[in-house]
C-alpha cells in the first residue's frame, strides 16, 4: 500500500471502490455462517441475489473515466477469492456488496424471530470472518488497506555525540544490527555520500531501517568518522507507522551561524593543517615516533577552552583551543590518517575523554588533555604522564571512574600494555617536557634528574647526556640529523657522539627561551621576559649555521682564597686557557650541595648554611675541562668553623684545577 500513497485521487476513488467489493465479499460469507445457524427472515439465495444486484450498481455509478497506465492499474488491483465455502456448501460469486441501504435485517437472536426452534447463539460476524478459510491472497483486515501515515519526530544528538560535548550510549551492537530485512551497507553508504556534500535530507526508505535504535545507529557513525565534525546537534526522522525509516534530515553548524560556504573553508584548512602536519613526518618512523610526534603535535599546538564550548576537532587545527573532546577526537584523527588504530574514550563518571590506541598489537591509553601544562608560556610544553599507559597507569594520574566508553561498548576491563607505565619519560614528578625526533631516535627531559635521555627506537638503548646547567631544559628540537637545547637564553646544539654541548645562539640576558619547534625545515624558538602573558615576546627562526670554533685547555677559578659565610656572597671567576675566539661565555657553574651554598649563573656564590660545599666550572663546548674550588661553611659565621675547620686551614685544598 506504500506505493499509493500520494497519487491522484482518481487512483484513490478506484481503490477505493475496489475495497469496498472485497469488504462486501468477507461480509457476505459471514452471513452465510448466520443462514445456517440462525432462522432468519429472509433465505441464503435472496441476500446473494440482492448483494450482486446492489454491487452492479455501485460499479456503474462509480465508473473512472480517466485512463490509468497499465503498470499502476496492475499495482491497484485487489485480488479477491474466487469461492469460499460457508457451512451448507452454498457458493459465493465474487465481489459481493451489502450496502446499508438495502434495508435487510439481521437480528440473530432476536426471540420474535425465532418461533419453535431451539434457542441458538448466532456467532459473531467478525468472530466468522476469523475463523473462515480465506484465500492468502483476500485481503481481510480494513487497516491492510488504509494509507500508512508518515511520522516526523526529532531528535538531538549532543547528548550522544562526542565532537557535540555528549557521551555514547552503552548499547549492545548485536542489538543496533539485528533488523531481519535491513539493509545496513546501504544506508550507511547513502549516508556518507549525503554528509559528504552536506545534503540536508537523506532519502533512506529503501533501507527498511528501523526508527526504534536510529539515534544510536547515527550517533555510533558520527563518533566513528570523525570527518564529520560539521553536523549540528538537531536532526530529524520520518518513518511510516510501521516503524520503517523513510528518510534522515541533517543540519549543519546553522545554530553557530556558520554558512554553507564558512562550513566549506573550515574543512579545507583542517585538511590543509592535517596535511602539513603529517608532511614533517619522516616515513622511516616507527609507530612509536610518530604516536610520540603526533601526542606532542595537539599538546603543543592546542590550549584549553576555558568557554567549555568548543568541542570538535577543527577548534584544534583553526582556532588551536578546545575542551576534552577536541583534544580527543583531534589525535584520533591524526593516527588514524597515519594508519595507527585511534579509538576515542569517554567517561560521563571522569566527565572526561582521551584516547586507546593500538600499537604492536597491544591497547594503551593516551591523554593530551592532561599532558598540556597550563600557562601563558607553555605553548611548546608538553608532559607525557598520560602517553601510552596501562588501565593501571590512568587510574593513577586520576581516571578513577570505570565507565570507559568507546562507541557504544564499555572497554574498561580490556587488556592493556604496561611496559611504558615505568619508562624513563615520565620522571619521578611526571615533568617530562620536551621531546624530539630525528631517525631512528628520540631525545626528551628527565627534568628531574636535568638529563638529557636518548633512546633508539630500533634497539630499544638508551643513552645519557649531561646539559650546560644544571637545570631544566627549556626547549628541544631536532634537524637534519642534530639535536638542539635551550637553557636560559641559551641555545646549544648536543653531539651524540662525544657528548659535547656546543652553544650556537645567546639571546639578550633580560629574555629566556620558552619552548622550541621544528617546522618547514626550520628551528623556532620562543622568547620572553618572564612568565605571564604579556611578558611574552616573540617566535624567532634560528640560525643553527653558527658554530663555535676553538680549543678550551685549562679553567682555574679566581679569587684564590675568597671566604663564605652564612647569607654572604662572593664573586668567582673562571679563567679559561684556550686556543680561537670564544664568541659567548663557554662556562657553566654548579654547586655541588644548594643547600649549604648556591652559585649563579654569573658565578656568584652565596652561603646558605653550614655544611661543606664544592662549587666547579664547566667548559660547555668541552664539558671534559673543569675547574672546582670547594668550601667548608662555618656554623658559627666568622667566628667560628663547622667541624673545627676554619677557612684559612683549608685554603691549599679548595682550589684545585681538574683536567
Amino acid at each position: 500500500m506504500a506505493k499509493i500513497r500520494g497519487q491522484k485521487e482518481h487512483i484513490m476513488k478506484k481503490s477505493t471502490l475496489k475495497k469496498a467489493a472485497a469488504r462486501v465479499s468477507a461480509i457476505a460469507a459471514a452471513l452465510m455462517l448466520l443462514v445456517n445457524s440462525t432462522v432468519l427472515p429472509v433465505t441464503a439465495d435472496e441476500i446473494i441475489q440482492e448483494a450482486a444486484q446492489e454491487q452492479q450498481v455501485l460499479l456503474q455509478e462509480d465508473t473512472v473515466v480517466e485512463e490509468v497506465p497499465d503498470a499502476m492499474e496492475q499495482e491497484l488491483t485487489v485480488p479477491v477469492a474466487e469461492e469460499i465455502e460457508a457451512p451448507g456448501e452454498i457458493a459465493v460469486p465474487e465481489q459481493v456488496d451489502i450496502p446499508e441501504e438495502t434495508g435487510i435485517s439481521v437480528q440473530s437472536d432476536t426471540p420474535e424471530e425465532i418461533e419453535n426452534s431451539e434457542e441458538i447463539e448466532a456467532p459473531d460476524a467478525a468472530a466468522a470472518l476469523d475463523q473462515t478459510d480465506i484465500s492468502e491472497e483476500t485481503p481481510v483486515q480494513n487497516d491492510a488497506f488504509q494509507e500508512e501515515e508518515l511520522v516526523c519526530e526529532s531528535l538531538e544528538l549532543e547528548k550522544y555525540v562526542i565532537q557535540l560535548g555528549g557521551f555514547p550510549e552503552e548499547v549492545d551492537p548485536s542489538l543496533l544490527f539485528a533488523a531481519a530485512g535491513a539493509d545496513y551497507d546501504g544506508f550507511y553508504a547513502a549516508l556518507k555520500s549525503a554528509l559528504d556534500s552536506m545534503q540536508v535530507t537523506v532519502d533512506v526508505s529503501q533501507y527498511n531501517i528501523p526508527s526504534s535504535n536510529i539515534r544510536q545507529i547515527v550517533s555510533s557513525y558520527l563518533n566513528e568518522h570523525l570527518e564529520y565534525f560539521y553536523v549540528s546537534g538537531g536532526y530529524s526522522i520520518r518513518s511510516y507507522t510501521s516503524g520503517t525509516v523513510v528518510n534522515v534530515e541533517f543540519g549543519y553548524r546553522e545554530y553557530e551561524g556558520y554558512t554553507t560556504e564558512e562550513i566549506l573553508a573550515r574543512k579545507q584548512i583542517v585538511d590543509n593543517t592535517v596535511t602539513n602536519i603529517l608532511a614533517e613526518m619522516d616515513a622511516g618512523w616507527t609507530d612509536l615516533q610518530k604516536a610520540l610526534y603526533l601526542h606532542d603535535y595537539v599538546v603543543t599546538h592546542c590550549s584549553y577552552d576555558l568557554t567549555y564550548s568548543n568541542y570538535s576537532l577543527d577548534y584544534v587545527f583553526i582556532e588551536q583551543s578546545a575542551v576534552c573532546q577536541g583534544y580527543a577526537t583531534a589525535y584520533a584523527y591524526l593516527m588514524n590518517r597515519v594508519g595507527i588504530p585511534c579509538e576515542v574514550v569517554s567517561s560521563r563518571g571522569n566527565n572526561h575523554a582521551w584516547n586507546r590506541v593500538v600499537l604492536n598489537g597491544k591497547y594503551y591509553y593516551v591523554d593530551c588533555t592532561w599532558d598540556d601544562p597550563t600557562g601563558p608560556l607553555y605553548r611548546l610544553y608538553a608532559r607525557h604522564m598520560n602517553f601510552l599507559r596501562s588501565t593501571e597507569g590512568m587510574a593513577a594520574t586520576g581516571h578513577e571512574h570505570t565507565d570507559w566508553q568507546v562507541l557504544d561498548e564499555n572497554i574498561y576491563d580490556d587488556p592493556t600494555g604496561t611496559e611504558y607505565d615505568s619508562f624513563s619519560w615520565i620522571g619521578s614528578y611526571g615533568n617530562f617536557d620536551r621531546v624530539a625526533i630525528d631517525g631512528q631516535y628520540i631525545l626528551f627531559e628527565r627534568s628531574d634528574e636535568k638529563m638529557l635521555i636518548l633512546l633508539d627506537c630500533v634497539t630499544g638503548e638508551t643513552t645519557q647526556y649531561e646539559m650546560a646547567f644544571y637545570m631544566p631544559c627549556q626547549g628541544l628540537a631536532a634537524l637534519n640529523g642534530e639535536f638542539y637545547y635551550a637553557q636560559n637564553n641559551k641555545i646549544y646544539r648536543l653531539d651524540l657522539g662525544s657528548g659535547r654541548s656546543a652553544l650556537i645562539y645567546q639571546v639578550e640576558s633580560e629574555y629566556s627561551v620558552y619552548g622550541m619547534e621544528t617546522s618547514g625545515g626550520v628551528i623556532y624558538y620562543d622568547l620572553a621576559s618572564g612568565r605571564e602573558i604579556d611578558d611574552w615576546v616573540s617566535t624567532n627562526p634560528l640560525n643553527t649555521d653558527e658554530s663555535v670554533d676553538y680549543d678550551v685547555i685549562d679553567i682555574s677559578i679566581e679569587p684564590q682564597n675568597p671566604e663564605v659565610y652564612i647569607d654572604e656572597s662572593v664573586q668567582l671567576t673562571a679563567i679559561l686557557t684556550k686556543t680561537g675566539a670564544v664568541p659567548y661565555n663557554d662556562i657553566v657553574w654548579h654547586s655541588s650541595n644548594e643547600y649549604v651554598a648556591t652559585v649563579s649563573e654569573d658565578g656568584t656564590v652565596t652561603g646558605i648554611q653550614a655544611g661543606t660545599v664544592q662549587i666547579t666550572a664547566v667548559s660547555v663546548t668541552y664539558p671534559e675541562k673543569k675547574g672546582w674550588t670547594q668550601y667548608v661553611i662555618p656554623a658559627g659565621g666568622k667566628e667560628g668553623c663547622m667541624y673545627g675547620l676554619c677557612c684559612e686551614e683549608n685554603r691549599d685544598n679548595r682550589n684545585r684545577p681538574v683536567s
